[in-house]
């Protein structure tokens, strides 16, 4: 009976390890991660209190869907949901912002630049779409562009140091 109780446990954390590699595989195939899931108030909005910005609850479920299928590796149907993110919410800064995650890693630069940009646009102290509107205009070979974002981007910031290194 001993034995078995050894290959339960051998099986037990062998299945623990697989299962631990699947939850992080996916983090290090997109280079600048997903933002996180957002955690609804209440039933009809959420709201971001620093802009008083109210979300439908069905962009909020939309952008919810969009991480549960980016969780499961399934990119199209994770781009799709946050789009219809946006298109019920124009001004979802999170939801823009994983669009050019997405966007960047499946090599399409110039979809992941305006994605970063409207993120940005919406809200301007989010340095860290800046820096990726920055990257994002190097990837698709507009140095001129990526110079003018690049100077836009605080001397304090956190990002500064990285957008400084694209150059």
């Amino acid at each position: 009976m001993n034995w078995l109780k050894k290959s339960f446990k051998k099986c037990f954390i062998i299945l623990s390890a697989l299962s631990l590699f699947n939850v992080f595989s996916y983090a290090e195939i997109i280079e600048g991660g997903i933002r996180k899931e957002i955690k609804q108030s209440s039933k009809e909005e959420y709201k971001i209190p620093e802009k008083e910005v109210k979300y439908s609850t069905a962009a909020i479920l939309a952008y919810n869907k969009g991480i549960d299928y980016f969780k499961n590796s399934e990119y199209d149907k994770s781009i799709e949901s946050f789009k219809t993110a946006v298109k019920q919410e124009p001004r979802f800064a999170d939801a823009y912002f994983n669009l050019g995650i997405l966007y960047g890693y499946f090599n399409n630069p110039s979809s992941a630049v305006i994605s970063f940009n409207r993120a940005y646009v919406i809200n301007k102290k989010d340095y860290e779409a800046l820096y990726y509107v920055i990257k994002s205009n190097i990837d698709n070979g507009d140095i001129t562009a990526a110079k003018h974002y690049y100077n836009k981007m605080p001397k304090d910031s956190e990002f500064y140091a990285k957008a400084q290194a694209l150059f």
